[in-house]
This record gives C-alpha cells, sequence and structure tokens, in this order.
C-alpha cells in the first residue's frame, strides 16, 4: 500500500512540475478578517516576502485588451465564505486591479456564493451570461470534487484568466502542545490511541492529504471536517482537535497571535514562507518520499468565452498579480512569492488535468 502511494504521488509530482515550473508549493483558505460578501479591496500588511523559485513567466496570449471591454462591473464568485483562503487570496488580486484599465465607472468586485463543497457557486458561475462580466473560480477542491464524482462539471469547462495562489499545506498545532516536530506528532498519535486533525470538509485537498498520510504511516489520523478553514483553525485554538491541515492563508492571524505552531509542509519543497518547516518527505522520506498535495487557486471564465474577452480579462488580472500590492497581500498571509507564474490556457489545462488523474487515483487508494 505504501508503495501504491508512493508511486501514485510520484507521478503527480512530476505531472505537476511539468505544469507549475519549478516551484512545488501550495495553499488554502483563510482569516475572517475584514471580508465581507462584496467588496473590492483588501487590507495589505507591511510584512517582507520571499521570492519562492517560480518557473518561466508565461505573458497572456489570448485577445487584446483594446478588442472589447466590460459596460458593467465584473463580479468575481467565490464559491466559498468571506475569510477563507480562495476569497482573500482573490480578493488580494482584485483588490490589486488598476481602475485607470477599467472604464469610467466599472469596478471588479467578489461576491461570496457558498454551500456544496464549493459546487453551488461554480454551478452558478458556469450558468451566468457569458459576457466577461462575470468571473468563477477553478481550485484544487474542485478538481478533488470532481475525482469524487460530487460534480458532473469539468475542468475543460474553464479558460484560466489568471492563477491566483499555488501553495503548500502545513499542518499546525497548538503552540503548547507536547510535540515539536511532525514525527513526534505522529509517534505521539500511535502512543496514545489517536490524534485528530481538523480540515476544511470530506471534499477538501487537506482531508486528502490526512487520510493518505495515515494509511502510509500506519497512524491513527481521525479526519475532523469542519464548515470552513477559518472554523478549522479555531477548533485547534480551543482545542476541539489536536491539530489542523491548511493553508498559510487561513492560520497567518492565529500564527501571529502566536496561538498556534507549524509542523510540516505537504509540498515538495520547504515553502520560501516557511523555511524552517520541513515537508513531510522529509520527515518521513520512506513512506511519504514523494508527497507533493498542492493548494492552487484559479481565476477562470468558460471555454466557450470571446477570445477578446478572456485576453482582455488575462492583461486585467495578471497586471494585477504582478502588483506591489498584491505581494503586500502575499506577505500577509504568508504566500509564496511564485504566483507570476502564469499557467496560459494549454499548460493550465495541462496541470488541470494531471491533478484530476492524481486525485481519481488517490479516490481509489483511499476507498480501500
Amino acid at each position: 500500500m505504501k508503495k501504491r502511494l508512493a508511486a501514485i504521488m510520484a507521478a503527480a509530482m512530476v505531472l505537476t512540475m511539468a505544469g507549475c515550473g519549478d516551484q512545488g508549493d501550495s495553499g488554502d483558505a483563510g482569516n475572517a478578517g475584514n471580508a465581507g460578501n462584496t467588496d473590492t479591496n483588501m487590507v495589505a500588511s507591511e510584512k517582507t516576502d520571499d521570492a519562492n523559485g517560480a518557473g518561466d513567466t508565461q505573458e497572456p496570449s489570448a485577445g487584446t485588451a483594446s478588442d472589447w471591454e466590460p459596460s458593467g462591473n465584473v463580479t468575481v464568485l467565490v464559491p466559498y465564505s468571506a475569510g477563507g483562503t480562495t476569497d482573500l487570496s482573490v480578493r488580494g488580486v482584485t483588490g490589486a486591479v488598476d481602475s485607470g484599465k477599467l472604464p469610467g465607472g466599472i469596478s471588479v468586485v467578489v461576491d461570496n456564493v457558498t454551500g456544496g463543497s464549493g459546487l453551488v457557486g461554480i454551478t452558478q458561475f458556469i450558468n451566468s451570461p457569458n459576457d466577461g462580466e462575470t468571473v468563477g473560480i477553478i481550485n484544487c477542491d474542485f478538481i478533488m470534487n470532481m475525482a469524487l464524482g460530487n460534480t458532473d462539471l469539468s475542468y475543460e469547462q474553464f479558460t484560466p484568466v489568471g492563477c491566483v495562489m499555488m501553495d503548500g499545506n502545513l499542518v499546525f498545532v497548538s503552540a503548547d502542545a507536547p510535540y515539536d516536530t511532525y514525527q513526534e506528532f505522529i509517534e505521539y498519535a500511535k502512543e496514545n490511541g489517536g490524534v485528530t486533525v481538523a480540515d476544511a470538509g470530506a471534499g477538501s485537498v487537506q482531508a486528502v492529504v490526512t487520510a493518505s498520510t495515515a494509511e502510509a504511516l500506519g497512524a491513527p489520523l481521525t479526519a475532523v471536517h469542519y464548515d470552513d478553514a477559518g472554523a478549522a483553525v479555531l477548533g485547534v485554538v480551543s482545542g476541539e482537535v489536536d491539530a489542523v491541515c491548511c493553508s498559510s492563508v487561513t492560520a497567518a492571524a492565529q500564527y501571529d497571535a502566536g496561538n498556534i505552531k507549524p509542523l510540516a509542509t505537504s509540498s515538495l519543497e520547504r515553502m520560501s514562507t516557511f523555511e524552517d518547516v520541513p515537508t513531510m518527505a522529509e520527515c518521513f522520506p520512506d513512506e511519504l518520499g514523494d508527497m507533493n498535495v498542492p493548494v492552487w487557486v484559479f481565476l477562470a471564465v468558460r471555454n466557450d468565452t470571446d477570445p477578446a474577452i478572456s485576453g482582455y480579462l488575462q492583461d486585467l488580472f495578471y497586471d494585477a498579480i504582478r502588483t506591489d500590492a498584491y505581494a503586500q497581500v502575499r506577505s500577509q498571509f504568508y504566500l509564496c512569492d511564485n504566483n507570476e507564474l502564469y499557467l496560459d490556457e494549454e499548460k493550465a489545462q495541462e496541470f488541470f488535468k494531471s491533478q484530476y488523474e492524481y486525485y481519481a487515483e488517490v479516490v481509489k487508494l483511499l476507498e480501500k
């Protein structure tokens, strides 16, 4: 079983690297902060962030900004609650959009449409008018829902217009927990009848990290599914659960407050924003040597969108992703400085396909 898990992750690693350049990191959800249900701004911090080995930067190629422009506000449908990983990272980008590149009186706004592990909002987006004024989200949890058979929608129905984030999951525990390393955490679980690990839902990639590591290590790790990642982090702080697997976005506020500490990351390489935190592969090279489960978010339109529209939106969001304003947001939430790694449509589709094939295999493994 362990060899099979390693083989699956090895294949996923190769495909992920092919799709994402040099980086091997990812991330997830967020802290409630100041975000409302519809907003154009994001509060940024003054922390600094390190570069994280992104691959070659790809410029958008479809359409030109002069071919089309919106006649009304551009609404980004975020299929999760305000304050989560996807929400906060997307608001960071929308808040960094140069208003001078939009027609007068036009803004980019965020609308949170929750439910069904993100599927309610994604379904609403796919059924929205294809006029360029509604933008959707495709992320790792959507691909996981595909693999679980929870939706008939497919990544092939989307055209990406911006890579918002690509980071690693982290395992956090209470700051006063009796273990300081991931190895000690696993040993504690085995010696004390098990531990609980929170996540943002049964259909989340964090749930996959917990289940696959429990299988590979023969460790009694019990997943506890919360409605959102912010609540999962608070579960650790309150003592409801022993640990949480989540993105740095979700954990940033509690980490800054000194309430939690990170033990390991599920990325292939150490995160530039947590250089002292080892990878799970480092901790257990024989069992988890190829562990590489990223968290990623793309802005997207439907695949039948006029190229002039998708090109305009690619230009708009790509420029926002490159701004100092979004760099400050990345720093605030400990996101690796790698999302300038813009995946063009062809590369992105290859990446989505590799992720789907990986999770489809993991689901089979976990059902055994």
